[in-house]
């Protein structure tokens, strides 16, 4: 009987202290393509990772047709779909959203060849409306931990090769419900890790580029209305949130002499899958259901009486990251509906 395509054996991956994969095992047979689903910060690009051979695991392994992945060359990785395109941006660099399309079509066909995954690409950007804006903007899209200096340090660089970086934000987060007296050190440190110290590695690589080049820029970071006040059940995530935001206002006084603005955005209840997911970690403790928790919140505590969007977020983010705010720094800018206000 021959080896699956691809066998992955209780694969664990850690960085520093913070562990970014548990376990995993899962066999993919010659012939089916899978996707990844799963929340912020539950290891997918760190999985990805390790399938296409770029970080070793810390325990575990990975077999590709029976051999150890790390063995086999990556174009033959790449050729039987095991992949990760950012690791060699070269040949990527000045990539359209129509290439990127073509080559998203591509994934997992690479036997019909680049003529057939354009035809698909074509067909898809006709589909949802952007055939005719398809090359008018050019997408670098990177996959990386933000707890991994090294690889933020590569994005950066990369997104700085061509005109230098002029704004960097730090969206990166992972939420956890969970009584403080159940807590341990495994959870914090993730919380922590990501949501504290991926956005320090974030903005400081950011800050570096910006200052050796010489050039104004602006650092941005998504705070939450949770660093300002308490909220039972989430005092790992509100102690994260709390130090961003002391993190913001000491960069905007150290970094203020280079042109460089520091301002944070602090979300409340925001139409996310993260909100959605902590609402149902929520309803399954107390036994009640998701819908029943929103609604009571929000006429409670939301004036606004709605959820906002995620649109009206980056809205904010981009009037922070226009000339237009350059005497702007040091701020915390509440987007909750009035939460706070009430």
């Amino acid at each position: 009987m021959s080896a699956p395509l691809l066998e992955v054996v209780d694969v664990r991956k850690r960085f520093g202290g913070v562990s970014a994969l548990a376990g995993v095992s899962l066999t993919v047979e010659r012939g089916e393509i899978v996707g990844l689903v799963g929340p912020n910060g539950s290891g997918k690009s760190t999985l990805i990772a390790v399938l296409a051979g770029v970080h070793a695991p810390t325990a575990g392994q990975v077999l590709l047709e029976g051999g150890r992945i790390d063995r086999v060359a990556p174009h033959v990785r790449s050729h039987l779909g095991v992949a990760r395109t950012h690791q060699i941006p070269k040949p990527f660099e000045s990539m359209t959203v129509r290439d990127n399309v073509a080559v998203a079509c591509m994934f997992g066909r690479v036997s019909q060849g680049l003529d057939e995954a354009r035809r698909r690409a074509e067909d898809y950007l006709e589909l949802v409306g952007l055939a005719e804006r398809a090359d008018a903007r050019r997408v670098r899209r990177l996959v990386g931990d933000v707890t991994d200096p090294e690889q933020v340090a590569e994005a950066v660089a990369l997104t700085a090769a061509d005109d230098g970086l002029d704004v960097c934000i730090a969206n990166a987060g992972v939420s956890l419900m969970e009584p403080f007296l159940d807590g341990g050190p495994d959870s914090w440190n993730r919380v922590i890790g990501v949501n504290l110290l991926g956005v320090m590695i974030t903005l400081q690589a950011a800050a570096r580029s910006m200052v050796e080049a010489g050039r104004p820029g602006r650092l941005l970071a998504t705070a939450s209305i949770a660093g300002l006040h308490g909220e039972p059940g989430s005092s790992a995530y509100c102690a994260s949130k709390a130090a961003v935001i002391g993190l913001v206002r000491t960069l905007a006084v150290e970094l203020a002499p280079h042109r460089i603005t520091v301002n944070a955005v602090a979300p409340g209840q925001i139409d996310t899958a993260m909100n959605s997911r902590d609402l149902a970690t929520v309803g399954r403790s107390s036994g009640r259901s998701p819908q029943e928790l929103l609604h009571e919140h929000l006429e409670r505590r939301v004036p606004a009486r709605r959820l906002g969007t995620p649109a009206e977020v980056a809205a904010l983010f981009a009037y922070l990251a226009s000339d237009d705010a350059a005497f702007v720094t040091g701020e915390v800018i509440r987007i909750d509906g009035g939460e706070l206000a009430s």
